[in-house]
């Protein structure tokens, strides 16, 4: 009898990490919009770059490395 094959768990990844990150709006050339969109972008570039680092978190934890 052939050894039994041991598959890994899957992968589990929350289902908010899978949300693609938010676009870049387009200013309309005031400056006002042109700030807030400035603050909105920030905003925005870090929370992906925590999605990032989450998911990041998961892969590696799966894999059993270490950062």
């Amino acid at each position: 009898i052939p050894p039994a094959v041991v598959l890994p768990p899957p992968l589990v990844v929350p289902t908010s990490l899978k949300v693609p990150c938010a676009k870049p709006e387009e200013t309309n050339g005031k400056l006002a919009n042109l700030a807030q969109l400035s603050v909105d972008d920030a905003r925005n570039l870090a929370d992906c770059a925590a999605k990032h680092g989450a998911l990041v978190t998961i892969i590696n934890d799966y894999q059993g490395s270490k950062p």
